[in-house]
């Protein structure tokens, strides 16, 4: 794997000097090494954003492939003539590994090594890209581990069968042993170049020494030898007098080669095309290059908040309320609750209880959520709580002979903290007295009977809001004044 860049066919002034991510060592035997990770990294976009692949000559279309589904910000690792972003597709990091030696002791030298800080003796390489399996994060080239997780990592075409054991692993009903791209579908079997490697896998389909991704960012054709990028960075395509391209523009007159800042990218591919921006960086991705964006910094984004839905509940209820909601920037929110709408938020908690025993029913009560992101942007979101009313229970009424007199005791229970009540004692022998409730839910009551018999004494307890409970007692008085009773709920 010793190579050198220019035995690809690309001139050393192929590279931008001017760009700070151009490389020092190009015609230089291989180097390893890991670019800083606070380099923004452009992925390719029509405003011109010129991508890192293009900043350096390439070895694969399968790494372009996966950088682009890895997309985003990325350290760039790069072999020289191989970039490989990595903000999806975790790669190796390490000390610079320039001197060939074998870093992971798996008796591979450094630079012909695939998985240069991961020992691996074998070497294998599923999907035969310049990373080998055990440091791959996408080891048989399907993409889906950058798209959701890949449940079956080792099977290129996803049919059940690892590549170990399947023979057509693109499943483009081609034999592998006889098929020209083995993992890349291609009934066809074109192979514009005659070398052997289909097009649907071959990063130079002309076999003209340089790259496809880098032809067709430059605007020449990747399918004819002929056609070689006329580009203002690329040697002297753009003062050689001749069509390089093939599209009929020669030097100035050719988009490729007209460049008004003199930053190395033609104004078609320059993101800031008016105004030299070395790098060609921009942060916030919006297709402007940071030197002319007068915001090169992403806005804070919005949290985005779930409504809350209407909740309801009984008198002295509770449930737990979870408060759903995102953003960009970051997964930590604050989350603030306001249980009356007063505009105080006295608890905080994604998840939080709510309780209804200081609440009237029925009635409807206002709740705010506050969702603050890092940057103390708020989002508010209300809802309405509706309290329903609970009735009164009464429980059993206990009797207390005291001649002549019969004293009567009951316990009255009610959710509702915040009702009032009023009592009725219906004596069974044609009159009724009023009673009350204590702080205790206590009802007491005393009757002198008007003689020996039968009694059904009636208790019924009302809460404010028009809602009762009832519970009936039978007593019988004889002429010894002894009392029996049987309750007795009626509703």
């Amino acid at each position: 794997m010793r190579l050198l860049a220019n035995s690809l066919g690309v001139p050393e002034n192929a590279l931008n000097l001017n760009d700070p991510l151009a490389l020092s060592n190009v015609g230089k035997p291989l180097t390893r090494f890991v670019l800083p990770s606070s380099v923004p990294y452009a992925p390719p976009a029509t405003n011109g954003t010129l991508p890192a692949r293009e900043r350096y000559p390439t070895l694969g279309k399968v790494l372009e492939d996966k950088r682009n589904w890895c997309g985003g910000n990325a350290a760039v690792q790069d072999v020289t003539a191989t970039v490989m972003a990595a903000s999806s597709m975790p790669l190796e990091a390490g000390e610079i590994n320039t001197d060939n030696t074998d870093i992971d002791l798996d008796g591979v030298p450094g630079e012909a090594d695939n998985c240069w800080q991961t020992a691996n003796a074998d070497q294998s390489n599923l999907d035969q890209d310049p990373l080998g399996d055990v440091c791959d994060a996408d080891a048989d080239g399907d993409h889906r581990e950058f798209n959701g997780g890949d449940p079956l990592p080792l099977d290129s075409d996803n049919d059940g069968k690892n590549n170990s054991s399947d023979n057509d692993d693109d499943n483009d009903q081609i034999d592998d042993s006889s098929d020209s791209c083995p993992i890349a579908a291609n009934q066809t079997q074109l192979d514009t170049d005659l070398d052997g490697v289909g097009d649907a896998c071959d990063p130079d389909n002309d076999g003209d020494g340089i790259s496809d991704s880098r032809e067709s960012f430059t605007g020449s054709n990747i399918f004819s030898a002929t056609s070689v990028s006329e580009y203002v960075s690329v040697g002297t395509t753009c003062s050689d007098a001749l069509d390089n391209d093939g599209d009929q523009k020669t030097d100035s007159a050719d988009d490729g080669c007209i460049d008004s800042d003199s930053d190395g990218a033609a104004d078609f591919r320059d993101n800031c095309p008016t105004l030299a921006n070395p790098g060609w960086q921009d942060t916030d991705l919006d297709g402007v290059g940071d030197a002319c964006d007068a915001t090169p910094t992403p806005a804070n984004s919005v949290p985005i908040v779930t409504p809350l839905a209407g909740l309801t509940i009984h008198e002295g209820g509770q449930f737990t309320i979870t408060a759903v909601a995102s953003d960009t920037e970051s997964s930590e929110l604050e989350y603030l609750w306001d249980w009356n709408g007063d505009g105080i938020y006295g608890e905080s908690g994604q998840d939080v209880l709510f309780s209804a025993a200081d609440k009237n029913g029925p009635g409807e009560y206002p709740l705010k959520l506050q969702v603050m992101d890092a940057a103390g942007v708020t989002v508010t979101v209300t809802t309405t709580i509706t309290v329903l009313n609970v009735a009164p229970v009464i429980q059993a009424i206990t009797t207390e002979f005291a001649a002549p007199w019969v004293n009567f005791n009951a316990t009255m229970i009610d959710p509702g903290l915040m009702d009032d009540h009023t009592v009725l004692w219906d004596w069974g022998d044609g009159s009724s007295a009023e009673g009350s409730v204590d702080n205790f839910g206590e009802v007491q009551g005393a009757h002198l009977f008007p003689g020996s018999g039968r009694y059904t004494v009636t208790l019924t307890v009302t809460d404010s809001d028009g809602a009762s409970a009832q519970l009936q007692s039978s007593i019988t008085i004889t002429a010894t004044s002894n009392v029996t009773y049987l309750p007795f709920i009626t509703r």
